[in-house]
């Protein structure tokens, strides 16, 4: 993760966004401490674009169900059930 003084990146700003598209993060100094990080960008709810396929085999999106148990439509016993509130 390089770090950029302030006036440095002013100056090379579209080389730094070029390093971030490849997946760097940048740390840009002001006065030799960290003051604000450049970083790629995210969808909507704050998944990198490039993650989607990633997360929606994590969450088996597009899955197929091959086979349903025999038991799928059985009942559930009473226990389970739960009972209006009176």
């Amino acid at each position: 993760m390089p770090h950029v003084p302030m006036n440095e990146a002013k100056t090379r700003l579209t080389e730094l966004v070029a390093a971030v598209e490849q997946g760097e993060r940048v740390i840009i100094t002001r006065h030799g401490k960290a003051a604000a990080e450049i970083v790629p960008c995210r969808g909507s709810r704050g998944v990198r674009l490039g993650d989607i396929g990633e997360l929606k085999r994590r969450l088996g999106i597009g899955r197929i169900v091959e086979t349903v148990p025999e038991d799928f439509d059985v009942p559930l016993p009473e226990d389970i059930l739960i009972s209006p509130i009176d």
